[in-house]
């Protein structure tokens, strides 16, 4: 059984502590309403022939697309400068207002891993990929290799008088 954790977030403000938890770790980001279609096949799929929704926009052009496999983030590296600009440019938040899921790999997947500097080796320069931060697992990622899941909704409560208030406070120090 998998281990899944909700976090309802105040969004930016408590961003900054589930990036730092990732540290030491691989895993697949998707949007919450794919999550679903994941659980019922028991495992997250390639998208090689682009026929599969996708978290991160246009990715016709991605690497591990063309090599047929599952896109994960790998954060066991410790962050140099360099890993930290890169983790910035492509951040697993990118398309996380509507809600995502964090799946992470147990270790024992790790040896299947496909990590950037050897996607460099079979051929990646030219192609779409995050230098130290992208990997890919060739093929379909069993669920059984995932040790748990964790769920990030943004569920701050709007009340419809803050824009007037947020105008009004422009308004004042104008």
């Amino acid at each position: 059984m998998i281990d899944k954790k909700h976090f309802a977030i105040h969004w930016r403000e408590q961003l900054d502590g589930i990036e730092y938890r990732l540290q030491g770790h691989v895993f697949h980001i998707t949007k919450l309403i794919y999550l679903e279609s994941i659980e019922k096949s028991y495992a997250i799929h390639p998208n090689s022939d682009g026929k599969l929704p996708t978290t991160f926009g246009s990715s016709s052009g991605s690497f591990f697309r063309l090599y047929n496999c599952v896109p994960l983030f790998d954060y066991r590296p410790k962050p140099t400068e360099e890993i930290k600009h890169f983790r910035q440019r492509c951040s697993p938040f990118m398309r996380a207002h509507d809600g995502i899921a964090i799946l992470f790999l147990k270790p024992i997947a790790y040896d299947d891993v496909i990590t950037y500097d050897q996607a460099v080796g079979m051929g990646a320069s030219g192609k779409m990929i995050v230098p130290h931060v992208e990997a890919g697992y060739r093929g379909s990622l069993s669920l059984s290799l995932i040790a748990e899941i964790w769920t990030l909704k943004n569920e701050i409560v709007k009340f419809p008088l803050d824009d007037a208030a947020c105008k009004a406070e422009e308004n004042d120090s104008s």
